[in-house]
């Protein structure tokens, strides 16, 4: 069975801030060996998106205008 991460290499982005939440549950449960083990097989194979230091102004327009919070706003911003 293929999974979706081999099916789609070159594909695949993740942002940054969705990275850390990862980090921060995994290491909150004592999980840094999972942490490990996903970063092994992960960021070798997608993208690590960032939010441009320009558009940092503009997540607080998204969050106003679309009602989000602070997460969504930035990874709306990082879509966008």
């Amino acid at each position: 069975m293929m999974f979706l991460l081999d099916n789609n290499i070159g594909n695949l982005n993740i942002t940054d801030f969705s990275l850390h939440s990862i980090g921060v549950i995994l290491f909150r449960y004592g999980k840094e060996d999972v942490f490990q083990k996903f970063i092994e097989d992960v960021l070798p194979n997608i993208t690590l998106l960032s939010l441009p230091e320009g558009m940092y102004k503009e997540i607080i327009e998204f969050r106003k205008v679309m009602n989000l919070d602070f997460d969504d706003a930035y990874q709306y911003g990082v879509a966008k």
